[in-house]
């Protein structure tokens, strides 16, 4: 993305993935005063064994790039993402990630805060069903000063899915005046689906601001029958609670086109 370049409308990628194997590999590079949003669609009808995804962005001064993936692979395939940022002087790195399909799925996000004013934003929205199994990891590593960045996991668990979701902020010595926060959330809606949600914080320099916070719970049962009392069966009244589960987040994206788009993606999966 050349330098002083805002682009008005969104870089679109759509996969859709019939292959047995598939590799990709994604690099953007913004220079200096760049602004864009790029929105990757990934999706399968075939059976694929495996599919392996690699995203690499490198964020000059005062550039601000978005990457949203909606991930809705078919629940056969293994499922590989390995994402990395590098931040330079006063730019910001955006990361939302929609995960609906895929029989096994292992995610990593690096964000590296390289210099002062550097921001990363990290959302991952989770649904799995039936055996799905999610492992994610997020991380944030300030290594300058006056640098941001949140992290913010949240998932639905259902039958006998399972997840295991870790984050962590890591403040060097080098690094005063930074700001790190992360949020572990994960809903179940059986018994026999398991979570696990695991903040961790590495603070190597004593003048920053950092919090975090973990929860892993049932749904609420006093709920589902308040809205079955309202007329809604068990099943409308558990996707009722788990739309206005995901919705604080969802609140957040500043774009309505893409707000209402992950919100269609959520409720047809629940169907």
């Amino acid at each position: 993305i050349p330098k002083n370049t805002e682009l008005k409308n969104s870089i679109e990628i759509n996969c859709d993935i019939n292959d047995s194997t598939f590799i990709s590999n994604i690099f953007i590079f913004a220079e200096k005063n760049t602004k864009a949003k790029i929105i990757l669609n990934k999706s399968s009808q075939k059976k694929s064994n495996y599919i392996s995804e690699t995203v690499k962005i490198i964020a000059e001064e005062n550039s601000k790039i978005d990457f949203i993936t909606i991930q809705n692979i078919n629940n056969k395939t293994i499922n590989i993402q390995d994402r990395k940022s590098i931040g330079k002087r006063d730019s910001q790195v955006n990361w939302v990630d929609l995960c609906l399909g895929s029989k096994y799925i292992k995610s990593q996000v690096i964000s590296n805060l390289n210099e002062p004013g550097a921001e990363s934003n990290n959302t991952v929205l989770f649904l799995g069903s039936d055996n799905q199994q999610y492992d994610i990891y997020t991380s944030s590593l300030h290594n300058a000063k006056n640098t941001t960045s949140k992290i913010i996991t949240k998932g639905v668990l259902n039958n006998e899915s399972k997840a295991l979701s870790r984050s962590l902020v890591k403040i060097k010595e080098n690094a005063p005046k930074s700001n790190g926060y992360e949020k572990q959330e994960a809903l179940l809606l059986s018994e026999n689906a398991e979570a696990d949600a695991i903040p961790y914080l590495e603070i190597d320099n004593n003048d920053v601001k950092c919090s975090h916070s973990s929860a892993v719970g049932q749904i609420d049962k006093e709920k589902i029958f308040y809205l079955m009392s309202r007329g809604l069966n068990k099943s409308e009244a558990k996707k009722k609670i788990v739309e206005g589960y995901f919705s604080p987040i969802l609140e957040l994206l500043s774009d309505k086109e893409l707000k209402s788009n992950i919100n269609k993606k959520i409720k047809n999966a629940l169907r």
